[in-house]
């Protein structure tokens, strides 16, 4: 049977499907070849150096630390800076970082990238990082704060005050704030959450035990208290707009006689004059005439 030229399309169109997914499929494939090393590791190894800094912009959240590899085998790499790994400042005045996020970074043989990490501050009690403090790799962190990590990532609070108490909650033993969410506390004063004044405050204080929990405590105090502060000024404007009210209305008085004029007053009736014997009117205050004796 003959082949017709409707065969020989679907056959050439299969052919060309088949084509487009071998390219599509080829990177993946070398992609997936590429060897994948832990930071730890390949630093031990001498595979990658790493120069880790502070940027200085914040003591938790997105771009704490960059973080300089390079390259020094003769293969590609993808280096995974795990979540959970403590970098160690190596100064001591300032906090270590602990990752967030698990970063890959794929390096070419020889290659140099500067990556930002996601990162929570370790120390509690340390001044946060300045600009370019020089970081050295650690060790992971336990099981236990692995597992909070991870559900602070699902819960996506990498860049969250509550996260950072979360942490030093198992680092340093701190008690949680007193608001039950705390983010809303700092969201109350600037209206753009943790990444305005509230976090500035956090990130100009000097140590975590010092000014800033007292500055942190007045603001939750202050958010608490504000509702019946407001309540109160409610209640006394009120109270002056009633008083106002009464002071406004007339007063009422009771109906009183209409004053006497002088030159009105009634005559007094005159009293009846008393009669004598005879009949003639007494005077009074004058002896009564008796009658005379023929």
């Amino acid at each position: 049977m003959e082949k017709t030229p409707l065969h020989t399309m679907i056959r050439m169109l299969f052919v060309f499907l088949a084509f487009c997914i071998t390219l599509h499929a080829a990177p993946i494939v070398a992609q997936s070849a590429l060897q994948e090393v832990d930071l730890s590791a390949a630093a031990a190894q001498g595979l990658v150096t790493a120069d880790v800094r502070a940027s200085g912009n914040s003591y938790y959240g997105p771009g704490t630390l960059n973080a300089t590899l390079t390259n020094t085998s003769a293969q590609p790499l993808t280096v995974v800076i795990p979540q959970g790994l403590r970098f160690r400042s190596l100064d001591t005045t300032y906090q270590d970082e602990i990752v967030a996020v698990t970063e890959r970074v794929t390096l070419q043989p020889g290659e140099t990238r500067t990556v930002p990490l996601t990162s929570f501050c370790g120390n509690a009690h340390r001044a946060a990082p300045i600009a370019d403090n020089p970081y050295a790799i650690g060790e992971m962190e336990s099981p236990r704060m692995r597992n909070l990590l991870n559900e602070i990532e699902r819960r996506n609070l990498q860049d969250d005050i509550q996260g950072q108490w979360a942490v030093w909650q198992q680092t340093d033993g701190m008690p949680a704030p007193s608001t039950p969410d705390f983010s809303d506390v700092i969201s109350f004063l600037d209206n753009v959450g943790s990444q305005g004044v509230g976090r500035q405050v956090a990130i100009s204080a000097p140590v975590m035990d010092g000014a800033l929990l007292q500055q942190l405590g007045f603001l939750s105090l202050f958010k608490t208290l504000l509702p019946w502060l407001l309540l109160a000024l409610g209640l006394l404007l009120l109270l002056a707009l009633l008083w106002w009210l009464l002071s406004r209305r007339k007063p009422v008085y009771a109906p009183v006689a209409p004053p006497v004029q002088a030159g009105s007053y009634p005559q007094k009736k005159k009293k009846p004059q008393a009669k004598g014997p005879e009949g003639k009117s007494i005077t009074h205050g004058r002896p009564v005439d008796k009658p005379r004796k023929k």
